[in-house]
């Protein structure tokens, strides 16, 4: 359900590229999505929601990797995506059984000390997911930041500075969820569980898990690098738009610009979130808070839509579409039809469906001799209402052979 859209848009990867403007639209939704998702988990408090908006981040880069002609590339990360971003659903799955269902990861902490194998494989696809260098999201995520880069057009620009944003804005989230989960003290210290509590005991479920993470976290670590050339390297056949570029020749500055970002952004939530040292937002207290409030509230499109639905709900009753619908679509659609067949001697005379076997094979094979005899007379063509004794001769057969079935009944 996640990947189908991506992975069909790679599949039709020789339409869109026939249509450059197609593209540039394209480049501009993957990378507001890209965005738009890495700004709301931000904010989030639920363990699996902050993951699953990383998810839809993350195929904002995808969908920004083929509006810029990286089709193999946009290919290559899903295929990535799919190990680490797996790796971090169980990892979570882990959490939230130790804690007994409880999602909210203000209520967690200090999970590092009796689930040190969790803290380990969420560790491992949370550097993935930044790209840290030599993992696994390393090798496709900074390739389709460094291709926008190369790419020179103002889309490509507008996307490359956007990506590195929301490059840093998922080092931050990440930092966030690692360090509320694994180390600091929950909220409240009576929900925080210890190795002597039920929830912290389950030990015989969550070592069940634990191959799994195993084979996940090896993937999360050396896919990227085992798999490159077989994706995106020298030989292997690249489908692109005409301005690929290779991001190879970019200057060694510019392929740092993703490290740079996803490092500071790691920086900055461990800044903020050690000892939850919130001083440093303090000289502007209403504006931020009006920001959490706009980004919490995930943009407000779910308000926007509930909105715009029930708009289009009132508009329905208040028009006889009804009426309209019962009326006049009813009368020239399937009802129609069906009823002014139905009161004719054409439908009734046509009957062949009835139940024996016989009776559907003859039908068949009426109605295939009439269409192979008017294929075979289309290429006469007489002037006026005159027509030749075989055209003559084949509607006679037609009529026939149509007629027959309901004679025999």
């Amino acid at each position: 359900m996640v990947t189908a859209g991506v992975y069909l848009l790679i599949r039709s990867q020789s339409f869109f590229i026939l249509i450059p403007n197609l593209l540039i639209a394209l480049t501009f939704i993957g990378s507001l999505t890209a965005f738009f998702a890495a700004s709301t988990g931000l904010t989030q408090n639920d363990l699996k929601k902050i993951i699953a908006y990383s998810t839809c981040s993350q195929l904002g880069y995808m969908f920004l990797a083929c509006g810029n002609g990286q089709f193999s590339i946009s290919f290559f990360h899903l295929i990535n995506h799919a190990f680490f971003k797996a790796l971090l659903f169980l990892a979570a799955g882990c959490v939230i059984h130790a804690w007994n269902g409880r999602q909210d990861i203000r209520y967690m902490g200090h999970a590092i000390n009796f689930l040190p194998f969790t803290y380990s494989s969420f560790l491992i696809g949370s550097l993935a997911l930044m790209g840290f260098p030599f993992l696994t999201g390393f090798y496709s995520k900074d390739l389709i930041i460094e291709t926008a880069f190369g790419s020179y057009l103002i889309s490509s620009y507008f996307s490359f500075w956007l990506a590195l944003f929301t490059a840093f804005l998922t080092a931050f989230y990440s930092t966030r969820l690692l360090y509320y989960t694994f180390v600091s003290s929950p909220f409240s210290p009576s929900d925080r569980p210890t190795p002597t509590t039920p929830a912290a005991s389950n030990g015989a479920s969550l070592s069940l898990m634990s191959l799994p993470l195993f084979i996940l976290s090896f993937f999360s670590i050396f896919f990227g690098y085992l798999a490159k050339d077989l994706f995106v390297g020298i030989g292997t056949p690249i489908f692109s738009a005409p301005h690929n570029f290779d991001s190879e020749f970019l200057d060694p500055l510019v392929r740092l610009y993703p490290n740079i970002f996803s490092a500071c952004g790691l920086l900055c939530a461990l800044f903020v979130y050690t000892n939850r040292n919130y001083s440093v937002f303090q000289f502007t207290p209403n504006f931020l808070t009006s920001l959490y409030w706009f980004i919490n509230g995930k943009w407000f499109f779910d308000t926007l839509n509930a909105i715009l639905s029930d708009s289009f709900l009132l508009f329905s009753y208040l028009i006889p579409f009804k009426s309209l619908d019962r009326g006049f679509i009813e009368l020239v659609g399937p009802t129609g039809l069906s009823k002014f067949s139905g009161e004719y001697w054409l439908s009734a005379s046509l009957n062949y469906q009835t139940g024996l076997v016989s009776d559907l094979t003859f039908g068949i094979l009426s109605v295939t001799t009439a269409m192979l005899i008017l294929l075979f007379n289309s290429y006469e063509i007489l002037p006026g209402l005159f027509l030749s004794s075989f055209k003559i001769i084949s509607l006679i057969a037609i009529s026939f052979l149509l007629w027959l079935p309901k004679s025999i009944n």
